[in-house]
Order: structure tokens, then C-alpha cells, then sequence
């Protein structure tokens, strides 16, 4: 079933809603760490929210089956919400701790209110080692280098003009 809002639509709103009631320094959106790729996550040092926008019921069916779902200690964002058209989603059918945001043509609506739960902070700290590589190898008082070792892990060191890390 199709809602007549497209998944980027969706993302835009998800983006916005994070901006305005979280007003987190960091917004990334569809960046892939270890198995997931989050719609939507704002980070600041305290905490983090992750959006999950759905467009269709299939696509939330299909999500509750990814291994992180099931093991919520594997995925990102302290708080976590779904994200998609009004009645889509019924709150009680979201996961525990979970939240749900409804969206409307003139915003978006929080149905349910996430609780904190516990996550792997490996996958935030990766999301943002792939922002700082995306954004530029060096700056005029830093240096980025990257380095992949056999494993297909990948570190990033953030190195000061002196050579102090």
C-alpha cells in the first residue's frame, strides 16, 4: 500500500522534526554503518534519535525481521522512532522503547514518545567517521587519514597541524 508520501519526502520530514524538538549539532541522513543504514539520526553529546521513515506497511513489516530490530543492543539511536503516514503504523504494533511520528501535509505528529535503550555506539561513531572522510582528506589545521586493515574495519584519524591526535 502506497501513502502518497515518498520515502525522501519522508527523510525531509524526518530531518526537520529531529532539527526542531532536538536541535541536535549533528543530522545525518541514509549514511550506512556496519549493517544499518539509519533514514535519519541527529547526534549531539548527550544523546541520539534515529527516524526510520516508512512509506510503506510492507517496508515496516519487512524492517521488524532485520537482525538489529530484534536485538536492539545492536542498533543505533538511544531513542528511535518510526516515521510514516497516519494509521500505517498502529503504536502498539511498534517495538518496545520505541516511538512513533506521524506525518501530516502541514508537519509531523509524535504519537507514541521513545524511551531510552541501549544500542552500539560503534555504529554512531562509525556514521560520523564517514561523514568526516565524505567531507575532505584535510582542512587548513587538519589532516584525515584513513586507514582499512584486512578485516574491512576502517579508523580514522584526525591528525592537528602539529601532529597532535
Amino acid at each position: 500500500m502506497r501513502t502518497g508520501f515518498t520515502h525522501e519526502q519522508l527523510v525531509k520530514r524526518a530531518r526537520a522534526w529531529i532539527h526542531r524538538t532536538n536541535r541536535p549539532p549533528l543530522i545525518l541522513s541514509e549514511l550506512v554503518s556496519g549493517p544499518e543504514t539509519a533514514d535519519v539520526i541527529g547526534i549531539d553529546s548527550h544523546k541520539s534519535v534515529l527516524v526510520e521513515c516508512k512509506a510503506s506497511r510492507s517496508d515496516f513489516l519487512a524492517d521488524r525481521k532485520k537482525h538489529f530490530r530484534q536485538f536492539p543492543e545492536h542498533g543505533m539511536g538511544d531513542e528511535r522512532y518510526y516515521l510514516c503516514p497516519p494509521g500505517m503504523i498502529k503504536p502498539e504494533e511498534v517495538p518496545v522503547n520505541w516511538g512513533l511520528l506521524y506525518t501530516y501535509r502541514n508537519g509531523v505528529t509524535e504519537i507514541k514518545k521513545a524511551v531510552r535503550q541501549p544500542k552500539d555506539i560503534r555504529h554512531e561513531v562509525g556514521a560520523m567517521l564517514s561523514l568526516i572522510r565524505r567531507i575532505g582528506k584535510s582542512g587548513p589545521n587538519v589532516s584525515v587519514r584513513v586507514y582499512t586493515w584486512p578485516t574491512l574495519s576502517t579508523a580514522v584519524a584526525i591528525i592537528a597541524e602539529d601532529g597532535q591526535r
